[in-house]
């Protein structure tokens, strides 16, 4: 008795390779592009974890802001060392044009059309590297946190209108071809208030508030109104 067999021919094989290779080579970019997206979504919630649950460390250990005697970038930035898992403190500096180690200097991340930003002319910024590479910077611009990001709205929380300065997260600052030192993209703003801290962008926020075309073009240009969006909203951003 003879029984029937059935095989594949090579063209039939080598077609379903093709299809496959098609398949493969449209799915990959898909697939590469989604995990990124997730990845900076989750950096930027972490980031903002870290320093909201440091400010509330630092809190119960030495009082409210407003309780300090002394109030500065340097006196803030060691109390939020101290509370922070670290892997390199560089302490504090004339703006960000020094120690480098734990974040790029201010011409290369404040400056990226050639012009120069408020954020810029501290006269001293706390710098510190976490234990998982994401670099931070703080600065005090205002030691009675009197900063109001709202123009004086009549419905806004009171916690933004007592600014105390910022909090600067540099999420890929240790990972080799995504240090784009542009805010919006791997350097996300937060603001550090009389009450906790705040991700730069939250509705009513008129300094640096969200645009959704900034926030699309931040590979080429500053956005500095992207890191709300990320910790609150579930959608991501498209990279």
């Amino acid at each position: 008795m003879y029984r029937n067999k059935f095989a594949f021919t090579l063209p039939e094989v080598l077609m379903t390779l093709l299809v496959l290779g098609v398949v493969v080579a449209f799915t990959i970019p898909i697939v590469v592009q989604n995990s990124y997206g997730r990845e900076t979504v989750l950096k930027v919630r972490k980031a903002y974890s870290i320093l909201s649950n440091s400010y509330e460390n630092v809190s119960t250990k030495y009082g409210g802001i407003s309780e300090w005697d002394t109030v500065s970038s340097a006196s803030y930035g060691a109390k939020m060392a101290n509370s922070i898992l670290l892997g390199t403190n560089c302490g504090t500096a004339s703006n960000l044009t020094t120690n480098n180690d734990c974040m790029p200097g201010c011409p290369k991340i404040y400056k990226a059309n050639g012009g120069s930003l408020e954020v810029c002319t501290s006269s001293d910024v706390a710098k510190l590297m976490a234990a998982d590479g994401i670099s931070y910077a703080f600065q005090i611009e205002d030691s009675t946190c009197g900063i109001d990001i709202t123009d004086n709205a009549a419905n806004a929380p009171v916690n933004l209108k007592h600014i105390c300065g910022t909090a600067i997260a540099d999420i890929y600052h240790s990972k080799a071809g995504k240090n784009k030192n542009l805010y919006g993209s791997d350097i996300f703003l937060f603001y550090i208030t009389s009450d906790g801290v705040i991700p730069a962008g939250i509705d009513l926020d008129k300094k640096y508030p969200y645009k959704a075309s900034d926030c699309v073009k931040r590979i080429t240009k500053d956005a500095f109104g992207c890191a709300a969006k990320l910790v609150y909203d579930k959608e991501k951003i498209d990279e």
